[in-house]
């Protein structure tokens, strides 16, 4: 399918980055000053008086109760107190979100405290928490209201099909360290659970547009509505259309893409005594640009529903089953189309005074077909892989609550290594307004079909495969942590970790001179420490900042014949840091600031970055919103990832305006 009235194609030469940009004149050597051009009218815009009056509830002042009265979800599987949290764990509320500029989901990530986030090329991200960064990152689970996005391809996510409409986001809760007693094997350094706003708040009506010189052009719509005492709904649209990235030397990438996305969401109208239920979807087609070859189609689709019941006491039961579909055909390296059937269900009640248990079983069967056309081929090209598994986890509270413990299990089947036994436990002691809290977790990652499967055919290197023997990586971590909330207007927290890995992926010689196969000889440890606040200092300028250290050392296990030292697993910055700024200089006008710092990768080496982003807003009558946001604005371009592989691609410098309408 292609997007022609998104693509807003100039008329440049056939293939050019000036035919693929709406704005060629923004390609020019003025971009940048430009840029500064429309940041200094924004500020000027700042400085003189607002016409019209506004109320309250169209400032959209930041909110001093909901920096108090914070809740997490997916730590326990329930709403707890951000403070009173037995684990490290940081918030990203919709607020959050919209004044990061960001108009992708992964994008947004850079500004949680203790992720590395680097973006590939226009259509991969490596995303990971506490180490292991790649492109394809296989030690973090991601949950889109619940549903798991993982490819049982390679154990990780493709961030490119990760999508939704940014203003329905309700949060984002990244869990750092092991969740696997909750959530399952992959969960090794984290979770990120991303969740949709209820569809009884999105009710009205939204239409947005915008364009720029990265994103070329975007288009959204979104409409709520009430079947009156029985059930809210919203359907929504979007499309994009992204520019290329460059290549090392400043020529275009020839990696654009094109998408549009559209899906539902209704709630029931809650009743205290019959529960809750949810129904939603979403489906999806992109096209991704190739240099010299076919574009390369990628299309999806999802249906889930959940329903929790309140029972007798405290009870309370949640089940939940999903349906996802994936096609990829990323021409000349491989194809897959993947069938998820998912099920899922939960109760929490109290037994006993001081007791709370949570308990549930999961089961979930993924079938994949792989065309084995390109340099990528599996073998066999076709599998179903089928887990099951049951949790528990009892919370103990005694001194009225101020000292827990925390103890709990995840017992996991999978077909290829059988049963594998997660455990944590955390310790919580709390004050008014703050906790102290340490935690002992295992947590392991089961094999993909790139351990076991893989295959690269007709190349000059030595041949790598995959490997049916292969087993389980593992981890023991062990936590440290603080959170206060030491004002009515600042929370911080900070966590110590020392992570020991076991089993991790090496490549070993095989009976075969040119081939390599995957093994398990490569061990790891890493420790660090994250730190990071929330500071409202007046009712209209909110601070937030956040810094991560992390210190790794692999080795090779007695008898390995890996000669990579285990190279392809360790590219981490040693240091991450950022600081937003956002700030309502007078009603109805906000200036959202942010600074970003990664130091530098070794393998292969890459230089450290600065980067700067900035966001200017301006609501008119409560219903109107116009916004210029500029990114990485004092650097024409860097890479992220991968650099000096001929293959990297540099993220330049980009501006964006959008206008959106309420009603």
């Amino acid at each position: 399918m292609r997007y022609g009235l998104l693509c807003g194609a100039g008329r440049g030469k056939p293939g050019s980055r000036e035919a693929l940009s709406p704005f060629p004149f923004l390609r020019s050597g003025v971009a940048g000053r430009w840029m500064r051009v429309c940041l200094g009218v924004g500020a000027a815009w700042i400085a003189s008086p607002l016409r019209g009056q506004l109320t309250m509830e169209d400032l959209r002042s930041f909110s001093l109760e909901e920096l108090m009265g914070l809740e997490v979800t997916s730590m326990s599987r329930k709403a707890e107190p951000f403070v009173a949290t037995a684990g490290a764990v940081g918030v990203m509320t919709g607020q959050d979100i919209q004044q990061t500029g960001a108009r992708s989901i992964a994008d947004a990530l850079r500004y949680a405290t203790g992720l590395n986030v680097a973006r590939v090329d226009s259509r991969v991200w490596a995303v990971s928490a506490r180490g292991f960064n790649a492109a394809e990152s296989n030690k973090l689970l991601v949950l889109m209201d619940g549903r798991t996005v993982y490819t049982p391809l390679f154990s990780g996510v493709h961030w490119d099909a990760q999508d939704t409409l940014l203003a329905d986001l309700d949060r984002i809760e990244v869990i750092r360290g092991p969740g696997a007693t909750m959530w399952g094997a992959n969960a090794v350094n984290g979770v990120i659970s991303i969740t949709t706003k209820d569809a009884r708040y999105t009710q009205g009506g939204l239409l947005s547009v915008g364009a720029g010189t990265e994103e070329q052009a975007f288009a959204s719509a979104r409409y709520g509505g009430e079947v009156p005492g029985k059930l809210y709904y919203r359907v929504y649209a979007k499309a994009y259309q992204r520019d290329d990235m460059l290549k090392l030397d400043g020529s275009p990438g020839h990696d654009s893409m094109r998408g549009a996305q559209g899906g539902f969401r209704m709630d029931s109208a809650r009743a205290e005594d019959a529960g809750h239920w949810t129904i939603q979807g979403d489906y999806y087609q992109t096209e991704i640009r190739s240099e010299g070859m076919p574009d390369s189609p990628v299309a999806g689709g999802n249906l889930l529903a959940r329903l929790t019941r309140n029972l007798s006491g405290d009870a309370e039961l949640t089940t939940q089953v999903y349906f996802d579909h994936v096609a990829r055909d990323i021409f000349g390296q491989y194809s897959e189309v993947l069938h998820t059937y998912d099920f899922d269900t939960q109760l929490r009640f109290s037994p006993w005074t001081r007791h709370e248990i949570v308990a549930g079983v999961n089961y979930r069967s993924a079938s994949d077909h792989t065309g084995n056309t390109g340099t990528t081929q599996f073998a066999p090209s076709r599998r179903r892989i089928e887990t099951a598994g049951a949790f528990v986890q009892d919370e103990m509270r005694w001194l009225d609550g101020r000292l827990g413990l925390i103890m709990g299990s995840k017992l996991e089947y999978h077909e290829s290594v059988g049963w594998e036994f997660q455990p944590s436990a955390r310790l919580a002691v709390r004050g008014p307004k703050r906790t102290l809290w340490a935690a002992v977790s295992r947590a392991v990652r089961t094999p993909s079909r790139y351990d076991e499967d893989l295959r690269f055919p007709n190349t000059r290197r030595p041949l790598l495969v995959g490997n049916p023997d292969f087993a389980p990586e593992s981890v023991v971590a062990y936590e440290l942590g603080y959170r206060a909330q030491p004002l009515r207007t600042l929370t911080w927290d900070v966590s110590f970790f020392y992570n020991d890995y076991r089993d991790l992926r090496s490549q070993e010689r095989s009976a075969l001179p040119a081939q390599r196969v995957f093994g398990n000889k490569l061990r790891a440890q890493s420790d660090g420490a994250e730190l990071s606040a929330k500071w409202q200092l007046f009712r209209r300028w909110q601070l937030e900042a956040g810094y991560a250290f992390l210190h790794e050392s692999f080795e090779m296990a007695p008898g390995s014949t890996d000669t990579t030292a285990g190279i392809q697993e360790w590219n981490d910055p040693k240091h991450t840091a950022h600081l937003r700024s956002s700030l309502q200089i007078r009603p109805g006008l906000e200036w959202d600031v942010g600074v970003r710092y990664v130091s530098s990768l070794p393998h292969p080496a890459q230089q450290a970055y600065t980067a700067v982003d900035s966001r200017i807003v301006w609501r008119v009558g409560g219903q109107w919103e116009f916004s210029v946001v500029g990114q990485n604005l004092f650097d024409p371009a860097h890479t992220e990832f991968g650099a000096g592989q001929p293959n990297a691609r540099q993220v330049e410098r980009s501006l964006y305006g959008s206008m959106t309408w309420e009603f």
